[in-house]
């Protein structure tokens, strides 16, 4: 901080584990000096800076306020090609494409073992506003859910969670979304409900099961293949 100069500053907050960044909003702040041979810096409201002398060699302390930010509703995914939305089940922002939004629902219509597929809808954002501009969807045939689970990997591949009763392999895309399919290439793949992905050194796992099935991981390999890297026994058959 120096003498008859504005410097931006981004504050941020520890809870428990997590680091919160202030969002927008309006902020009073009083910075002062503790040790150093320069004046006490002035305060500032609403991001102005305020006058003072010039910082010294000592810390700095702060209070300040900040208000919440709203919700802002960016779309409503209207029903498509007679597919409608249940709920929302996961959200996944591509790394390297903040403008597209990928979101995965269980439809209405779905249930245990069968029903309505569920979807991924791909939305285009406007960089401005934030608001949805474009949705497109595509079902994902032979799962009725996402386990609340997307995941990208440092390559770029996509993943999807999967489950609900039986047979239900998770999907994979490798073009950021535009296409979906399951994951069963080989003799060895994650047939029931997959919950979680873990990278690393970039290798992709994926923990799976459900009763009346063992807990499994397994290790991706490429193009749709897998191989199994730990089998947890009954009775504990979820890795999630």
């Amino acid at each position: 901080i120096l003498d008859q100069a504005t410097t931006t500053v981004q504050f941020r907050f520890k809870a428990g584990d997590d680091v919160i960044p202030m969002g927008s909003g309006v902020v009073a702040i009083t910075i002062a000096v503790e040790d150093g041979s320069g004046g006490a810096a002035g305060e500032g409201s609403g991001g102005a800076a305020g006058s003072g002398g010039a910082a010294g060699s000592g810390g700095a302390t702060c209070s300040g306020f900040v208000a919440a930010t709203p919700w802002k509703q960016i779309a409503a995914i209207p029903p498509t090609n007679g597919v409608s939305v249940g709920h929302i089940e996961a959200i996944l922002r591509l790394k390297d494409d903040p403008t597209t939004l990928l979101v995965g629902s269980q439809n209405q219509g779905a249930y245990c073992g069968g029903g309505t597929p569920a979807s991924i809808w791909r939305l285009t954002l406007d960089p401005q506003t934030g608001l949805a501009t474009n949705i497109s969807q595509q079902a994902l045939s032979q799962i009725q859910m996402l386990r609340q689970s997307l995941f990208e990997s440092s390559d770029g591949t996509l993943f999807t969670g999967s489950g609900w009763c039986g047979f239900k392999p998770p999907y994979y895309s490798t073009d950021h979304g535009l296409t979906w399919a399951p994951a069963t290439t080989g003799s060895v793949y994650p047939q029931n409900s997959a919950f979680s992905y873990a990278e690393l050194k970039h290798q992709v796992y994926v923990g799976t099961g459900y009763n009346p099935y063992d807990g499994i991981v397994y290790r991706w390999l490429g193009n749709g293949a897998w191989s199994m890297v730990l089998d947890v026994p009954e009775p504990r058959n979820i890795v999630d």
